[in-house]
């Protein structure tokens, strides 16, 4: 199988200050000016450096990429890379603003590996849709278009909200008893990521709500990037399907094949009861239907133990760090 490195770069020259267009162009907002796609920036820098997570509609659901910022020059350049070489979406970006006669000069680079055979196919693709994209970063910058809105735009976000329910779905579910106040327990079920497991994978980087969604209601889309063994990241996005605050949450994830999670904390006697349920499309039963079956039963119970030892854990005062399981 041979590979070849792909780098296409466009340009455009704009009637407006190169510190406008940069205001732009360095801005996370801009990448909505794709169709079907967005990207946020993670508020916090994280000890993977700084983070921005670019999503797409793909497949009936949404898929994203860890994008790290490896280069910068304020007022001019950015580069943004994968964290890792086998990142899903192996695309590296690098958008730059230059002084002109006439305003200013926006360039933007991708790079990526492919197949040799369909290298020619790609370049002209990414030709396609580069130019599109400085076509309407043009149309921003010399006011025939508005400024775009922050995090995801309303359109990609009722397709989400349109993704239906699992059909015939499968599923397991598993029960803890946890010694806390149901409101302690609640806090925990909502806090984005999945509390501390020693035999867990990878560890979760940070968490938080994408932008533009609604907050602690129906429609909220928390996500939960994590750093695998290898040292790549990931991001994992949800929608919340329905919610009883303080006593149930369902959530949905946006990536293929839409896994459904289900949170219920009731009181009890000794303290909490808390049932996880998770739910997968229909399949046939087959010897790799039932090795999954196994291993998402495992996961459900090992995430149920885990929100019980770290609740009753920081409970007595023991400190404890955060991994979770995809």
């Amino acid at each position: 199988m041979w590979l070849s490195t792909v780098e296409v770069t466009r340009e455009a020259v704009v009637r407006t200050p190169p510190e406008y267009a940069w205001s732009l162009v360095g801005d996370s907002a801009a990448w909505s000016l794709r169709a079907g796609h967005f990207a946020f920036d993670v508020p916090e820098t994280t000890e993977a450096g700084r983070l921005r997570c670019w999503c797409f509609a793909r497949d009936h659901g949404l898929r994203c990429s860890v994008l790290e910022v490896r280069e910068e020059i304020p007022g001019q350049l950015m580069r943004l890379q994968p964290r890792g070489t086998q990142q899903a979406a192996p695309h590296s970006f690098t958008l730059s603003v230059q002084p002109h006669e006439r305003g200013a000069t926006i360039r933007l680079t991708v790079s990526f590996t492919a197949l040799r055979e369909q290298k020619a196919e790609y370049q002209a693709s990414w030709r396609k849709n580069l130019k599109a994209w400085l076509s309407a970063l043009a149309d921003v910058a010399e006011g025939r278009r508005p400024w775009p809105e922050a995090g995801i735009p309303a359109l990609l976000r009722q397709q989400c909200a349109e993704l239906p329910a699992l059909a015939s779905p499968q599923g397991t579910s598993a029960v803890v008893l946890i010694r806390a106040s149901p409101d302690v327990v609640w806090r925990a079920v909502r806090a984005p990521g999945v509390p501390a497991d020693p035999r867990q994978r990878y560890t979760v980087v940070c968490g938080g709500r994408v932008p533009g969604s609604p907050e602690r209601q129906a429609g909220e889309m928390p996500y939960v990037m994590v750093q695998l063994a290898d040292g790549r990241l990931t991001v994992a996005i949800s929608m919340i399907r329905e919610l009883s605050e303080g006593r149930s949450v369902l959530a949905q994830r946006l990536d293929p094949p839409h896994y459904e999670m289900g949170y219920r904390v009731e009181p009890a006697p000794a303290g909490t009861r808390l049932e996880l349920t998770m739910c997968w499309p229909d399949a046939r039963i087959t010897d790799a239907g039932e090795q999954l079956r196994g291993r998402l039963t495992e996961a459900v119970q090992e995430t149920a133990s885990a929100y019980q030892a770290i609740i009753e854990q920081h409970r007595t005062g023991r400190a404890t760090g955060q991994t979770g399981r995809r």
